[in-house]
């Protein structure tokens, strides 16, 4: 049961107060959950103390089971408070006077001890609260805010507590990932800007949501640490949102709006560095403006790229409704209003518009690959007429621009030779793509010419350097493998038919999905390259036999019959 109402409460300090005999019948009667005046009670050094007696009856003085297992929740109460409970002290938040020390943003779920419950079932309690510094008392004012006081089952309480404080661990997880993710994509291609903008708004977003969970006292930082990192947090997302949605929406920041990014961020910076807690309600007001500039040019400008048919606009729209409502009760209620903090609610605002973000640049990253191979293509082709315009002719193959037979042939020898003279070894991967005559008979040879060309690329970015790669003839491909045993190569093989059925080629506007049946064979001393190709065209056919998309190695005895 939740107790909010009844209580009374003495301004003033006195450990007496806290004594089981006490007659607080002089006190004052005030609901628990009713905040102090603003600038608290400076005449008491900002303490005061509230009773409460519950009576659960005789019979709950009876009932071992009942008084093992009973426990009280507290709410959030500004900045600090000591709970005793028949008299005696059973749990606390932060340090009274005179250490103090605030510790405000967090429950306490203790267990009461059976012994605190008198023989006619009644139950004193006693909370001795500080206000916390000046720079609290002024603009709040003090003690209960949020959720109160709660009588109940221990466990239930305390499981409740734990998964209230799982939901922005794990939010923050979430963001953390993204961040990780988008980080990896800008450093494969630093020209994808928006990831670096994207990148960065979902670390300090995982900052924001890990600082409102009760979890984060796992890691040993100090309350005040905390908080400043809410509140830097808070000042940084707000310009990392503008340049991230400027970004993917390819639009210019004006000087304004640079200017105003930057000041919020020297805010963020400022409230960082400054030691106490002072300046993070000094600089609420000057967020609260910046934030609403910053969010009138957000939906301004998301307005005009709708306006004038930019679809991203439309994806923005949706992931803005909660980014607003929940923002609008983060920042202008809870700020604006003056109103104590309870459970911010913008990071689950935050999340679905990066959710929007993430959907907008995969959408771009998409766009990004489908457009990769043809430009890496047209690099690499001028790069090879500059260098050996008519050697290229007589052993490359002029669709996939990969070796064609006689120029693998040559290449493979050469590196046999190599190998037969290190004592060193080598494998070899025949590889065949599975029903390349349905793309062809339904789509034309013109599609069939451009699977081939996809895939040739594919198979060309996911091997080593020094892996010879060739089209052998039709739809198949060849690779040698210097220096790799046959379950390297069966490893590679392997991962390379795996990696298939997760890609769909988007080629004329056709999307398919493709797949290949690898073989492999290993070269031994004395081998040939043609004796070595014919066991792994062995292979090839009885993956192709036992159903395609897989991946067959040589039998020891094909490989001693070949030999022999």
């Amino acid at each position: 049961m939740a107790i909010k109402r009844d209580w009374q409460r003495k301004v003033g300090d006195s450990p007496g107060y806290a004594a089981l005999d006490y007659d607080d019948a002089s006190w004052e009667q005030v609901p628990l959950n009713a905040l102090w005046p603003k600038g608290g009670f400076p005449e008491s050094q900002q303490t005061a103390w509230y009773r409460l007696t519950v009576d659960f009856g005789r019979q709950a003085r009876q009932s071992p089971q009942f008084l093992g297992n009973l426990g009280l929740k507290i709410g959030r109460v500004y900045s600090a408070f000591e709970l005793y409970a028949g008299g005696k002290l059973i749990g606390s938040r932060g340090l009274l006077p005179p250490n103090a020390s605030p510790d405000w943003d967090r429950d306490l779920v203790v267990r009461v001890p059976p012994e605190a419950v008198s023989i006619d079932g009644s139950l004193v309690l006693a909370l001795r609260v500080w206000g916390g510094p000046e720079a609290v008392t002024s603009r709040w004012g003090g003690g209960f805010y949020g959720d109160t006081l709660w009588l109940g089952d221990y466990f239930t309480l305390a499981s409740a507590d734990f998964k209230t404080a799982l939901a922005p661990l794990f939010m923050a997880a979430l963001f953390l990932l993204s961040a990780l993710f988008s980080f990896y994509v800008y450093s494969r291609s630093a020209s994808l800007r928006s990831y670096l903008w994207f990148a960065l708004l979902s670390s300090v977003l995982a900052l924001y949501c890990f600082s409102l969970s009760d979890l984060r006292f796992m890691v040993p930082l100090d309350f005040v640490t905390y908080e400043k990192i809410e509140y830097a947090s808070v000042c940084f997302v707000a310009p990392l949102l503008v340049r991230t949605v400027w970004s993917i929406l390819d639009v210019e920041l004006t000087a304004f709006m640079r200017a105003i990014t930057i000041a919020c961020s020297g805010l963020g910076a400022a409230l960082a560095v400054v030691p106490g807690l002072a300046i993070n309600f000094g600089a609420i007001d000057i967020f609260r403006v910046f934030a609403a500039v910053l969010v009138y040019q957000y939906l301004q400008t998301i307005y005009r790229a709708w306006r004038e048919g930019d679809d991203k606009a439309l994806v923005f729209i949706v992931g803005s409704l909660a980014f607003i409502t929940t923002s609008a009760h983060d920042l202008f209620v809870t700020l604006l209003f003056d109103v104590a903090p309870g459970n911010m609610l913008s990071m689950y605002g935050f999340f679905s518009l990066v959710v929007c973000m993430a959907v907008l640049l995969s959408r771009q990253y998409a766009a990004v690959l489908d457009n990769l191979g043809e430009l890496v293509n047209e690099r690499t082709q001028q790069l090879r007429d500059a260098n050996s315009r008519l050697a290229r002719h007589a052993r490359e193959d002029a669709l996939t621009q990969l070796l064609n037979r006689r120029g693998f042939q040559e290449s493979a020898e050469q590196i046999i030779t190599n190998m037969q003279a290190q004592g060193s070894t080598l494998s070899l991967i025949l590889c065949d793509v599975d029903h390349f005559k349905r793309i062809n008979d339904r789509y034309g040879h013109a599609v069939g010419d451009r699977v081939l060309q996809h895939l040739a690329q594919h198979l060309g970015l996911n091997i080593r350097d020094v892996d010879i790669l060739g089209r052998w003839g039709g739809e198949e491909f060849i690779l040698v493998l210097p220096e790799l045993s046959l379950s390297g190569a069966q490893t590679l093989a392997q991962r390379l038919c795996d990696s298939l059925p997760s890609q769909i080629f988007r080629i004329d506007g056709i999307r398919l999905g493709l797949t290949m049946t690898f073989g492999v064979a290993q070269w031994h001393l004395g081998d040939s390259l043609e004796s070595l190709i014919a066991r792994a065209d062995v292979a090839l056919y009885e993956g192709k036999t036992r159903g395609r998309c897989q991946v067959v190695s040589e039998r020891p005895s094909v490989f001693q019959g070949a030999l022999s």
